[in-house]
């Protein structure tokens, strides 16, 4: 688990993860399916583990490499509304400026992301038309760090450009 040191083996007591992002989890039952869950508590703020629960099935006398995807940047959590007043869709991809998917957006047009940056665009898609896509600009304030809620109502305009890798 790169980047989340600290999080804690939660099937194994007092089992951790290094600052590496690796951690040992002996005595695991050969050929059945072994679940490996992660305790986020005690990680840093700014990284999220994508999953923590995995399974196994090891071969008898094996060792086992589990990866557990995470992000680090900063959790944002914004409510956003497109020009004509309607909450922005639920279940709306969010991306960065580089195309890749950092959050969706919930109930009420309130979307969550983590962004690598203190200032960026979010690119919001819920369709594959060009009237199904939106941006919005943000800015974390200053000392920002860990989880971020941005006060007010965000407009989510037109999108007018396309991202670097063609994806908008």
């Amino acid at each position: 688990a790169p980047a989340a040191e600290g999080a804690g083996v939660g099937n194994r007591v007092g089992n951790r993860i290094n600052a590496s992002g690796y951690a040992i989890v002996p005595h695991l039952t050969p050929f059945e399916a072994n679940r490996i869950d992660l305790d986020p508590e005690g990680t840093a703020d700014t990284v999220e583990i994508a999953s923590t629960s995995l399974s196994v099935i090891p071969d008898a006398g094996a060792a086992v490499k589990v990866t557990f995807p995470t992000r680090v940047g900063y959790g944002l959590l914004v409510d956003t509304r497109l020009p004509d007043g309607r909450s922005t869709p639920f279940g709306a991809e969010v991306s960065d400026e580089t195309g890749t998917i950092i959050g969706s957006v919930g109930q009420g047009g309130q979307l969550y992301a983590r962004v690598s940056q203190h200032q960026g665009r979010l690119v919001v898609r819920w369709g594959s038309q060009a009237d199904q896509r939106c941006q919005i600009q943000y800015q974390l304030p200053a000392g920002a760090d860990g989880f971020t809620t941005l006060s007010g109502s965000r407009l989510c305009s037109p999108l007018l450009e396309e991202t670097p890798n063609g994806k908008s």
